[in-house]
C-alpha cells in the first residue's frame, strides 16, 4: 500500500531517471515506460534495486529481454518486449473566414460568422501545433472569444470556438489551427470536419505520399474553409523517413 513512483517535476514529457519505491511478498510490481534516445546512439541504461544493481547498453536490453535472478531468494526481475510503434504523422493547416479579398465592399456592415466546430480523427491521434488568427480579451460578437476547448495531447479530438466579423476592406479574415495528425502505419483512417458554418465534411487520409487541398465556400459573401494536407514523414524500426 505504500509503493510509490517519482520522476524529475517540471522536466517535460522526458527526464533520464525514474525511482520508486516498492515492496512485494508472493505478488509482482512493475512500470511501464518508454525509452527515448538520439538516433545513431547507444545508451546504457542502469538499474538499482536493494536487491541488485546491473546495466546495459540498449542494444543489449532488447535482445536480452526475460527473467533475471536477482537473489538466492528467488527474487526475480522481467524486463518485457521492446518494440518501436509504427505510424504515419500528417500535417494540416485549416483555416475559415472571409477569403474573398478582391470582392470586398468596403461600405457594407459587418458580417458576423461563427465558426465552432470540431475535428475527428477516427484512428490515431491529434496533436495541436498552434491556434493562427485566434483573437482573445473581447466579445465572441465582435470576433474576439477564440479558444481551442480543453484537450489531452494525442487525443483524437479538437474542438475550438471561433467567429470572424467580415472587414469588408481589401483584406481578409481569418482563424485557423495548424495540426500533425498520428496514425499507425498499416491502418486507414478518416477526418470528420464538422462545423457551426461550413456542415460536416468527411475524408480519407492518403495511404501514399502526397498532399491534398480541400476548399470549399460556405456563401455567397465570400466566407470560406480551406485546408492542406501534407503527409511528411512516417517511422518504423526506429528509422524516419521524410
Amino acid at each position: 500500500p505504500r509503493d510509490q513512483c517519482w520522476a524529475v517535476e517540471n522536466a517535460g514529457l522526458y527526464c533520464p531517471w525514474i525511482a520508486w519505491r516498492s515492496a512485494t511478498t508472493s505478488d509482482w510490481d512493475g512500470i511501464a515506460f518508454t525509452f527515448r534516445w538520439a538516433r545513431g546512439t547507444d545508451p546504457v541504461v542502469r538499474f538499482e534495486t536493494s536487491q541488485s544493481t546491473w546495466e546495459a547498453p540498449m542494444s543489449r536490453l532488447q535482445r536480452e529481454a526475460g527473467l533475471r535472478d536477482l537473489g538466492p531468494q528467488g527474487q526475480q526481475l522481467e524486463t518485457g518486449q521492446f518494440f518501436t510503434l509504427a505510424y504515419r504523422v500528417y500535417d494540416l493547416l485549416l483555416e475559415w473566414g472571409y477569403n474573398r479579398a478582391e470582392d470586398s465592399n468596403p461600405d457594407g456592415p459587418p458580417m458576423l460568422v461563427p465558426w465552432d466546430g470540431a475535428l475527428t480523427l477516427s484512428t490515431g491521434g491529434i496533436r495541436l501545433i498552434k491556434a493562427q488568427g485566434f483573437d482573445t480579451g473581447g466579445r465572441y460578437e465582435a470576433g474576439r472569444d477564440d479558444r481551442v476547448l480543453e484537450r489531452a495531447d494525442l487525443s483524437p479530438v479538437v474542438a475550438w470556438r471561433s467567429s470572424t466579423l467580415d472587414p469588408r476592406r481589401r483584406d481578409k479574415e481569418a482563424d485557423g489551427l495548424a495540426l500533425n495528425f498520428v496514425v499507425p502505419r498499416g491502418e486507414d483512417a478518416s477526418v470528420l470536419l464538422e462545423m457551426v458554418t461550413g456542415g460536416r465534411r468527411e475524408f480519407a487520409l492518403p495511404s501514399r505520399f502526397r498532399d491534398v487541398h480541400q476548399e470549399w465556400m460556405v456563401d455567397e459573401e465570400g466566407h470560406g474553409v480551406h485546408g492542406h494536407l501534407h503527409w511528411c514523414w512516417f517511422k518504423e524500426g526506429g528509422r524516419e523517413t521524410r
